[in-house]
């Protein structure tokens, strides 16, 4: 067929792929590699932008500008109305603090930076994530990236070398592209994840079909065992991966091969992808992509994404607004270009563009009174009242700590450990009897007080166990007298995560051997390395270790302004005593230990956060915790009382708080 025939295959290809994707977000079972969707759309976009690059350059036609005009007058309308909807409906609903966030991402999606955002945010299969009403746009970013960069490389190399030079250049940016996702996958996850360098191979495999497909002429029972190969790849990988697989890399070969056979077997009456649905579908791929994710977060924030019946009515909520986009926005716009002038067609949407991006600064930086409930502001909000300085003085990489003083300028203690330290070394400051002195934070994301000590997952540049000996070291130009608390997340190094399912019961580090469970042998080096690290300190210095704090089951501001958002009877978020020792308990034992072997002394806080036989994650209605398990700047006030016995001589100990 002629390469501007409408593809029929191509078409119903796009219905797979955004079928996968609806039906993997929205966690329907077996649908556990549904995030393959994208790649299929990733080689589709290369296919059918060579075709138009090539074709164009080869008849001398090509208009760069019109290329531009074409790609925006597809994507930005659609997405435009997208962004300015879910702003106008936060402005009535959402709270400061995820308005803002909104804000911020419909800016970086209008303007097509969306994907270099959300990879220095976090990673795509975060519990976060589905916090984001426009992380989906990642994608859409990186292909207008795609979109920006293919047609300049392919005139400069036409220019010089022709016709040869540009399938030279296809086929060596594929392999460079496929060589730096493969590296950058084991290496940089998130930013391979997101950003073009590691997608662009998917997009120039689409380019390398094309140049097979233009001319080949296939024998119908060659064309039906390729296509059939094609979709029985597919399906496998939809169903096969997982988030937990490294992506995209060299996993993602399956599906990017499967969509390659399916567009070269040129199959236009395939039962597959010519059918009526698959046809319906695959008109109405795109909006149906952009209105299917905000469906899935708002069942996220009602707390539905896991019910059946909601699960339903959510994937038939994204097909119906798909349709509404299609006929009211892609339609009308493709219509009515026809014989416009570009110049129009170009003012038109820089402008919409400009007009949506300025907007959105203005959600992000808005400070209206009153426009939510403020009981509902003041809860959302505690989720960002986390240390003042943690961003310049909590790493999450190198060797060493800036060694920020919180206070006076004299040093009065120190305060060592992993992020529930940093949480917390404002209220040891509180605690200290002179307002002129401070406390010497030494704090390092995720790395708990244990020597030796290394992920069994390591990241670039992170350097826990040799960041544990530096501030050993480094604990002789401070005087000795000066007391050391040390405060880590430790139950979960041993335990894992317990909000995460796939993480329960697997060690977070490994000193000798790497463990894949929590195993006798692991608990017992894990013990020794907890008690000796102690003892170890407590040769140089008065050592304070604070128990665990109290973990909760959710995440408690985002939970509790959910029921204020959604009018539910809010109950106040708890576990019982006996599950936090249920989970603790190994780690009171080597404290208890510790203090045995080498005098150091334990500061417990459940005196200060656990009543009547339960430990609570508010006061007064407002949340303490800033996540599920860290304490808030609000919170960890609670804890000023402990404090201070670190400072002031004891009378007696206090009593521990038993499990009812």
């Amino acid at each position: 067929m002629s390469n501007r025939s409408f593809r029929f295959d191509i078409n119903g290809l796009r219905a797979w792929a955004v079928l996968a994707v609806v039906l993997f977000h929205f966690g329907v079972p077996g649908i556990n590699g549904g995030f393959i969707g994208v790649d299929v759309f990733f080689v589709i976009s290369g296919f059918l932008m060579t075709g138009i690059i090539v074709t164009g350059l080869e008849a001398g036609k090509f208009s760069l500008w019109q290329f531009y005009l074409a790609r925006a007058r597809r994507i930005v309308p659609a997405l435009l109305v997208l962004c300015a909807v879910l702003m106008v409906l936060g402005w009535f609903w959402l709270p400061t603090v995820d308005y803002r966030q909104l804000g911020t991402h419909a800016f970086t999606a209008a303007t097509f930076l969306s994907n270099i955002k959300f990879w220095r945010e976090a990673g795509y299969f975060d519990a976060a994530s589905h916090e984001k009403w426009l992380l989906h746009t990642w994608s859409l970013s990186a292909e207008w990236q795609f979109y920006l960069l293919l047609p300049v490389l392919l005139l400069l190399v036409w220019a010089i070398w022709r016709l040869k030079g540009v399938k030279a250049a296809l086929m060596l940016g594929f392999l460079v592209s496929l060589a730096a996702s493969v590296y950058a996958t084991s290496r940089w996850p998130t930013a391979s994840y997101y950003l073009l360098p590691t997608r662009a191979w998917e997009m120039l495999a689409g380019g390398l079909v094309w140049w097979l497909s233009v001319r080949l002429n296939w024998r119908p029972q060659w064309q039906r065992s390729t296509e059939l190969t094609g979709i029985v790849l597919i399906i496998t990988s939809a169903v096969w991966f997982t988030a937990a697989d490294a992506w995209p890399g060299y996993n993602a070969l399956v599906p990017v091969l499967g969509t390659m056979l399916v567009m070269l077997a040129q199959r236009q009456d395939s039962p597959f992808t010519a059918n009526p649905l698959a046809q319906w579908m695959g008109l109405r791929s795109y909006s149906i992509y952009l209105w299917h994710w905000p469906v899935c977060v708002l069942l996220s924030y009602a707390g539905k994404l896991e019910l059946p019946g909601w699960i339903a009515l959510g994937v038939v909520a994204s097909m119906l607004l798909g349709e509404l986009s299609y006929r009211w926005v892609e339609e009308p716009v493709r219509k009515g270009s026809r014989g416009a002038s570009p110049k129009r067609e170009l003012v038109l949407l820089s402008g919409a563009v400009v007009l949506v991006a300025v907007a959105a600064i203005g959600v992000r930086y808005q400070k209206v009174e009153g426009r939510v409930p403020a009981e509902l502001d003041l809860v959302a909000a505690e989720q960002g009242n986390s240390s003042p300085n943690r961003s310049r003085c909590h790493p999450a990489r190198g060797v060493t700590s800036p060694g920020c003083v919180y206070g006076g300028s004299t040093v009065g203690a120190i305060v060592l450990g992993d992020s529930h330290a940093d949480a917390t070394v404002t209220a040891v400051q509180a605690a200290l009897p002179n307002k002129e002195l401070g406390v010497l934070g030494w704090t390092y994301s995720g790395c708990r007080t244990l020597r030796g000590a290394k992920l069994v997952d390591p990241k670039p540049n992170y350097h826990c166990d040799q960041f544990n000996e530096w501030a050993l070291q480094q604990s002789d130009k401070v005087p000795a007298g000066l007391p050391l608390v040390i405060i880590n997340r430790t139950t979960s190094a041993a335990f894992g995560d317990h909000l995460n399912d796939a993480k329960k019961g697997k060690p977070f580090v490994y000193f000798t051997e790497r463990y894949t469970s929590t195993t006798p042998e692991f608990l017992a080096e894990f013990r020794e390395h907890l008690v000796s690290t102690a003892c170890d300190w407590a040769e140089k210095r008065p050592v304070f270790m604070v128990r665990p704090l109290p973990e909760m089951p959710v995440n408690v501001p985002k939970q509790m302004s959910r029921d204020i958002m959604f009018g539910r009877e809010s109950k106040a978020i708890s576990i019982s005593l006996e599950e936090y020792h249920r989970r603790h308990a190994f780690v009171w034992e080597a404290q208890d230990e510790a203090a045995q072997r080498c005098g150091v002394k334990i500061l417990n806080p459940l005196p200060y956060l656990c009543s009547d036989g339960r430990c609570w994650a508010s006061k007064e209605g407002r949340p303490i915790y800033y996540d599920d398990d860290h304490l808030s700047e609000f919170g960890n006030k609670l804890l000023v009382p402990m404090f201070r016995e670190v400072f002031e001589p004891r009378t007696a100990p206090l009593e521990s708080v038993k499990a009812e």
